[in-house]
C-alpha cells in the first residue's frame, strides 16, 4: 500500500496538512547551511504569515489571458501541488518567499503549471470524482475550501452532491492475514500516523518510512522499488530498509531567474514539471543540421565540394555543436537531475540558455544567404 490515503476522520484541512508539512521542509532547512542562510524566518508562521497576506491583498499575476489573481487559498493550492514530488516539496521555501516578497515575475512560471498538473500530473479529474464522490461520504457536505480535495483538484463547493450518490465507505483490511507492506512518505502532507494503520492491521502488517519521499513512495528511486520487489518475492522476509538512507535528496530552491518564452512553451509541449530547455535546443539543432546539409548537397550536385564551400558550412557545423552541447553540460551539472530549479526556471548564471537555442537556426540563414 503506497501512500495511504487516510480514514475521512484523519483527514486534515488543507492548512494543517500543510503546516505539518511544511514544519518538516523547515527542520530540513535548518540543517543546511545555504538554506537557513537564505531563509532564517522559515516556519509554519512565516506561511500562515504570508497567505493572510494574500488574502488581504490579493496578487495579480501574469499578463494578458494569462493573468491570475493569488489569494491565500490559491497560494495553498499551489504549494499542495508542488507538493506532489521531491523537488517540489524542496522548493516550497523558495515558492513562499516569492509570494512574501509578492515577486509575480518568479510566481508566473509556477502559477502557469497549475492548469497542467491538477489534470494530468494528479490525476484524472473524473476518476477521482467518480470514486472520491462515493467513498468519501465529507464530499457531499464540503463548505468550504479548506477540504484537501476542494484545493487538490480546484473544483466548487460540495460538486460531489451533483455528481454520484455516497455509497460503502472503503472497507480497511483489520487484522488481515495477508501480508502487507505499507510505503510512507516523510514528504507526504497526506500521510497519516502509520502506528494506528498498523494495530488495525495486525502483525501481518509492516512499514518502510522513506523520510526524503513525497506522495508516491515508489517514485522515490531504485532502492524502494527493489525493496518492493523482494517484497512481493517473499513476503516473509523481514524488509531490508539499509538502502533508504543512501537516497539522494534534491538540493533546497534557493534562486532562479524565470524564462518567460519557457513558461509560455511548457503547457502547450505538456512535457511535465522539467522546461523543455534540451527538447528546444535538439529541434533547432536537427532542424539547422537538415538545412545546412541540404544546402552542401545542393551546392555539391551543382558545382562540386571546394575548400569556398568547405569553410561555409564549418560556421554552422560549429554553432549547431555548441547549441546541443550547451544544454546537456547544464543538466550534468544539476545533481541531482531532478534538482527543484529545472520546475521553475534556470540557475541565474545560466539565464543565457534558451537564447543560444537560436544560434543554428542564425547560422542555417547564414549558410543559405
Amino acid at each position: 500500500l503506497d501512500s495511504l490515503y487516510p480514514k475521512d476522520a484523519e483527514v486534515h484541512s488543507t492548512s494543517e496538512m500543510q503546516g505539518r508539512l511544511f514544519e518538516r521542509v523547515s527542520a530540513d532547512c535548518r540543517q543546511d547551511k545555504a538554506c537557513i542562510a537564505r531563509w532564517p524566518q522559515i516556519g509554519r508562521d512565516w506561511l500562515d504569515t504570508t497567505v493572510a497576506a494574500l488574502d488581504a491583498a490579493p496578487l495579480r499575476v501574469g499578463e494578458g489571458t494569462q493573468t491570475r489573481l493569488l489569494d491565500g487559498h490559491g497560494l495553498r493550492q499551489l504549494l499542495m501541488i508542488a507538493a506532489s514530488n521531491e523537488a517540489g516539496v524542496r522548493a516550497l521555501p523558495f515558492l513562499v518567499d516569492a509570494a512574501a516578497r509578492r515577486d509575480t515575475g518568479l510566481l508566473a512560471g509556477p502559477l502557469s503549471l497549475m492548469g497542467v498538473r491538477a489534470d494530468q500530473g494528479g490525476g484524472n479529474l473524473a476518476a477521482m470524482l467518480a470514486t472520491d464522490c462515493r467513498d468519501r461520504a465529507r464530499h457531499q457536505h464540503i463548505t468550504d475550501l479548506s477540504d484537501p480535495f476542494a484545493v487538490l483538484l480546484g473544483v466548487p463547493n460540495s460538486v460531489c452532491r451533483d455528481w454520484a450518490t455516497p455509497a460503502e465507505a472503503p472497507r480497511w483490511p483489520v487484522a488481515t492475514p495477508v501480508p502487507v507492506l505499507i510505503l510512507a512518505g516523510g514528504y507526504d502532507s497526506f500521510q497519516p500516523d502509520v502506528g494506528p494503520v498498523l494495530d488495525a492491521l495486525g502483525n501481518q502488517a509492516q512499514v518502510l518510512e522513506v523520510p526524503p519521499a513525497a506522495h508516491g513512495v515508489r517514485g522515490a528511486g531504485p532502492c524502494v522499488r527493489e525493496i518492493v520487489g523482494r517484497f512481493l518475492g517473499d513476503p516473509q522476509v523481514p524488509v531490508d530498509s539499509s538502502c533508504v538512507t543512501e537516497l539522494a535528496v534534491p538540493a533546497f530552491l534557493l534562486d532562479a531567474t524565470p524564462s518567460r518564452g519557457l513558461q509560455r512553451l511548457l503547457p502547450t509541449l505538456m512535457l511535465g514539471a522539467a522546461p523543455p530547455l534540451p527538447w528546444l535546443a535538439a529541434w533547432a539543432t536537427a532542424l539547422s543540421a537538415i538545412v545546412i546539409a541540404g544546402a552542401g548537397l545542393w551546392r555539391y550536385r551543382r558545382s562540386g565540394v571546394g575548400s569556398g564551400l568547405r569553410r561555409a558550412l564549418l560556421l554552422p557545423a560549429l554553432a549547431c555543436l555548441i547549441a546541443a552541447a550547451a544544454p546537456v553540460i547544464f543538466l550534468s551539472q544539476q545533481d541531482p537531475l531532478n534538482s527543484a530549479v529545472l520546475l521553475y526556471g534556470l540557475p541565474s548564471p545560466w539565464a543565457w540558455l534558451p537564447g543560444l537555442s537560436l544560434l543554428p537556426l542564425a547560422a542555417a540563414g547564414l549558410t543559405l544567404w
